[in-house]
């Protein structure tokens, strides 16, 4: 039988630990660009460039309905890492996340219902050939996927506040890889973009289902008793009210701009932008997975009042992962026209390498101030992150939507 007084479920995290993690996470970030690389060319051909832009905006609205949740899943981490590392705290564990689920479950079905009531305004807003209805009903089934693929978002973070991250991203990359595949094959069949939708709500459905048995047989060994708390309640919805706002800032950096292109320009555009915002966002991505161990490591020091530990451990990470992405962005720009042309074509290469290296130089200088982020998160300094965040956001919309009316794809770009 297990014995609960000696468990090693509640402590507070290692130096190990968060090596672990950050190697999880790079490792993950790696299978994704392998994926992203193999088979953009082969959707991008498969498809044609229309039908490619509709699929990068279907996917791009999920996200996107995901940012405008208000359950916040950095929340979720920094209150699972808090309240994990010592038995006493059971408590404030079991409270936490119970709002946590509450409030996501509560603010998904609301979003879905909102997006899927207006799933053919959002159809008529898409400049494409394709018939206005089944453009409608595919933006109406992505509306009801907006459920599972949220509150997965939100098992992955117990397990991430945890610090068993690498369980849930297990689970993430198989589901990518079925969601990457699954499509090429549609595209294949020339099953059309509805049958893409039906997809992406099943694999995302499944997600839902792994991730959320992963939380219930890592949280079985602590016993906890699940009942609400006013007090963490509001101070969880507070957070995560805050880091509400620094999310919508960032999807106006990175997911908001797929759907404006294709309503400033025209489907075209978006898959190309959306391809070249795909090479950034991984820039981004990179930083950030290398720095995501940092938040719950950092709360849980923080919270023992280990202030020395927290300085060394992110003046180590800030500065090795700022080196590693100048190097990086730089090669990339510098190879970027022979990477397009063995990656897709050399007429896409020569149409647009030098759009994509602006994009990869901007994306790669918001991506160094990721381990700043997080550290924030774990110290609680909620409110100035966010407010960075989305003032950074506004301005990327606003010049997209000037820029591209005045000079195009260039201006977007």
């Amino acid at each position: 039988m297990h014995n609960y007084n000696n468990t090693k479920k509640f402590r507070l995290p290692t130096l190990k630990d968060l090596l672990k993690e950050s190697t999880a996470n790079v490792l993950y970030f790696g299978g994704q660009a392998v994926l992203f690389l193999a088979l953009t060319p082969k959707l991008l051909i498969t498809f044609g460039e229309e039908l490619y832009g509709i699929w990068t905006i279907l996917l791009s609205v999920l996200v996107l309905s995901g940012y405008l949740n208000i359950g916040s899943i950095a929340a979720i981490v920094k209150f699972t890492s808090k309240y994990s590392t010592s038995e006493e705290h059971n408590k404030e564990l079991a409270a936490s996340l119970l709002a946590g689920y509450s409030i996501v479950v509560f603010f998904s079905i609301l979003i879905a219902g909102i997006f899927s009531a207006f799933s053919t305004d959002l159809a008529n807003l898409i400049k494409s050939e394709l018939d206005r209805k089944v453009l409608a009903k595919a933006f109406f089934i992505i509306a009801i996927g907006i459920i599972p693929h949220y509150v997965s978002q939100a098992s992955r973070a117990v397990l991430w506040g945890l610090m068993k991250s690498r369980l849930a991203l297990t689970i993430f990359f198989i589901h990518d890889i079925l969601l990457w595949f699954g499509a090429l094959f549609i595209a294949k069949q020339l099953l059309g973009v509805v049958y893409l939708a039906y997809w992406i709500l099943i694999v995302n459905s499944s997600r839902l289902f792994i991730t959320t048995l992963l939380v219930f047989l890592s949280l079985r060994s602590m016993r906890l008793n699940f009942k609400w708390d006013h007090k963490i309640a509001k101070s969880l919805f507070s957070f995560s009210l805050m880091d509400w706002i620094g999310i919508i800032g960032v999807s106006m950096f990175s997911i908001i701009p797929k759907i404006e292109v294709g309503w400033v320009l025209n489907a075209s555009a978006a898959g190309v932008y959306g391809i070249a915002a795909g090479i950034g966002v991984r820039i981004t991505a990179l930083a950030d997975y290398l720095s995501q161990a940092l938040l719950p490591y950092i709360s849980g020091h923080y919270q023992g009042n280990n202030l020395n530990k927290v300085r060394e451990v992110y003046s180590k990470a800030f500065s090795l992962i700022s080196v590693l992405l100048i190097i990086g962005t730089i090669l990339l720009m510098i190879f970027m026209k022979y990477f397009l042309n063995f990656w897709i074509s050399q007429d896409f290469s020569e149409n647009y390498s030098t759009l994509f290296s602006l994009m990869a130089a901007a994306f790669g200088f918001y991506a160094i101030f990721s381990p700043s982020i997080r550290a924030m998160e774990g110290l609680g300094l909620i409110k100035w992150r966010s407010m960075i965040q989305l003032i950074s956001g506004i301005c990327v919309v606003l010049f997209i939507w000037i820029l591209g009316k005045k000079f195009g794809l260039m201006g977007v770009m």
